[in-house]
């Protein structure tokens, strides 16, 4: 029995998509490539939902902040914020899905990097001074080294996994434990995936990245928390059970899309929802920003990071002019 032309699930919903754009018939079929991120159709992600999913989560934080005196204004970042991302992820629905995970990953690196050269607070590097607003640089843009390292493992570039190890490295640094460790929780299901082009090369990054991850939580991190960023959810709760009902309602707005915007057996999801939930347990371990109902434009610019990564349902196909993560030598067939 010859089973060389049944295609494979994956080429079968590729298959069913491009029957979509076929030229009709009796006419020769019209070479074109629909727009849209590897495994996902772009029109499904027009809802105007999709991209207003941290207003909630942002409107609640400002309530409970609220009620503790601290003035609206504070919450005018994550508004900014919500504007610029849902523009931004817009804006990268043009850019092919394997082109965006090849340089997007390096700026990001770069962005966590250039932390280190700024002003500190007690000696703790986070922010990139824009103005009278400072940016958390990690909490924005580490979600896109998870992107990158999507297409990595099946063996597209290098700047991936050379842009993780900057960024962790840049961590230790800074200090910033949280971020570790939601960088190293998120990479954790891409590096280990069995389609991994490289599974040997995966496991030592990956182990690499806890590791790093643990060095940072030995170093002395002096800040304070502050109320309506790092302790939000615990104003929440002390506020009764309303307030912890309207977080719970507005958190899982906040997954929603990311759940439903690709397929759940991707490597890519596993990685977004592990690196949201580490991002919120990190927040009760120490004194680090609540996701979105705290206070600060880097983690809802994050947000629409992890719905860039969400979106990439289908590990991207590597290209003859990338560098290629060496993937491990098949064996030979024998006769």
């Amino acid at each position: 029995m010859h089973t060389s032309n049944i295609p494979a699930p994956a080429e079968q919903a590729d298959v069913a998509f491009l029957r979509i754009v076929e030229s009709p018939r009796g006419t020769s079929p019209t070479p074109m490539r629909a727009t849209r991120f590897e495994g996902i159709e772009l029109d499904s992600l027009r809802n105007p939902w999709t991209v207003l999913a941290p207003l909630p989560a942002t409107a609640v934080g400002m309530s409970i902040a609220g009620a503790h005196g601290v003035p609206w204004s504070a919450y005018a970042p994550n508004l900014a914020a919500i504007v610029l991302g849902a523009t931004c992820f817009h804006a990268a629905r043009r850019v092919e899905s394997e082109r965006l995970s090849a340089w997007a990953p390096g700026l990001a690196a770069l962005g966590i990097l250039a932390t280190l050269v700024g002003p500190s607070i007690d000696g703790v590097h986070r922010w990139v001074s824009m103005g009278a607003m400072r940016l958390n640089m990690s909490l924005a843009l580490a979600q896109l080294i998870l992107f990158g390292l999507t297409a990595a493992r099946h063996g597209s570039n290098r700047r991936a996994v050379l842009a993780a190890l900057v960024a962790q490295i840049a961590h230790v640094v800074q200090p910033d434990a949280g971020q570790a460790s939601a960088l190293a929780a998120g990479a954790l299901p891409v590096l280990l995936d069995r389609s991994c082009a490289n599974r040997t090369l995966g496991t030592v990054l990956a182990l690499a990245l806890g590791v790093l991850a643990g060095a940072t939580w030995l170093r002395d991190d002096p800040l304070p928390a502050v109320e309506h960023v790092e302790r939000i959810l615990i104003l929440a709760y002390l506020n009764g059970p309303l307030w912890v009902t309207a977080v719970v309602l507005a958190g899982a707005a906040l997954l929603l899309p990311l759940v439903t915007s690709a397929r759940m057996s991707s490597a890519a999801v596993q990685a977004t929802l592990s690196y949201i939930v580490a991002s919120f347990v990190v927040a009760f371990v120490g004194s680090f920003p609540v996701p979105v109902f705290g206070a600060g434009a880097g983690p809802v610019l994050g947000w629409y990071a992890l719905l860039t990564l969400a979106a990439d349902g289908k590990p991207n196909r590597p290209s003859s002019r990338d560098s290629k993560w060496p993937a491990e030598p098949s064996p030979t067939p024998s006769r």
